[in-house]
């Protein structure tokens, strides 16, 4: 009897040990809330939230079904914050922020996956910011007289911005074939990227990386 309980809190305690965890630190944060959110095929859904009073670290588990994108918002008395977003792949994660800058300052280190998509999500980044200059700049000008030259050369660098955009996913699907996160990257950016690509980016996967949730989910799209 004594044996079969000492096996119990034994398998008890390593199955708890086994629940990957989120750390999060947020610098100068008194009192506030992170909601954690998981994109599932097509939105995301909130997942749990992280509670912060008298102290700047939480620690949550966190259990996703598939690999997929995992976003936090912050929420406080005095701060709403847009998203971030990190690639998930039920693995332990610390990640840390400031509640002024809780954007910019974000730095996430976890496995491979987590960290290697990173450096993606920079240069999308900085093609999403250089988006959003273009359209200030052109609704700025709109508000002007003969400027219809200089609308047209707006319009020509967005469609160039575009391509480069779409042409980028495309070489970076491509070049990572073995991982997790292609067929999801892929299938989000799915407006950027011709049927034609969609599908050499999915033959190129491995059969393994095919058969996950968003690999099934882009042959789907390829069959439509």
């Amino acid at each position: 009897m004594k044996k079969l309980v000492s096996l119990i809190l034994i398998g008890f305690i390593f199955s708890c040990s086994e629940n990957p965890k989120l750390k999060l630190k947020v610098k100068g944060l008194k009192k506030g809330t992170v909601y954690i959110e998981t994109f599932k095929d097509t939105a995301y859904t909130l997942l749990d939230s992280m509670y912060f009073y008298n102290t700047e670290i939480q620690e949550k588990d966190l259990r996703v079904e598939y690999p997929t994108l995992v976003r936090l918002k912050l929420e406080s008395d005095k701060y709403k914050s847009p998203y971030v977003e990190f690639f998930y792949n039920n693995g332990n994660v610390e990640a840390e922020s400031t509640l002024k800058n809780f954007i910019t300052d974000f730095e996430v280190k976890g496995d491979s996956l987590t960290t290697d998509i990173k450096d993606y999500q920079k240069i999308i980044k900085k093609f999403n910011n250089q988006k959003l200059d273009l359209i200030a700049e052109k609704l700025n000008i709109l508000t002007k007289k003969d400027t219809i030259n200089t609308i047209e050369f707006i319009d020509e660098n967005l469609n160039k911005l575009e391509r480069r955009k779409g042409l980028f996913i495309i070489n970076f699907c491509l070049n990572k074939n073995d991982k997790a996160y292609t067929p999801l990257i892929a299938y989000t950016e799915i407006n950027y990227i011709t049927k034609k690509y969609i599908d050499s980016i999915y033959s190129n996967l491995t059969d393994n990386v095919k058969e996950s949730h968003f690999g099934v989910l882009l042959r789907k799209e390829l069959n439509k």
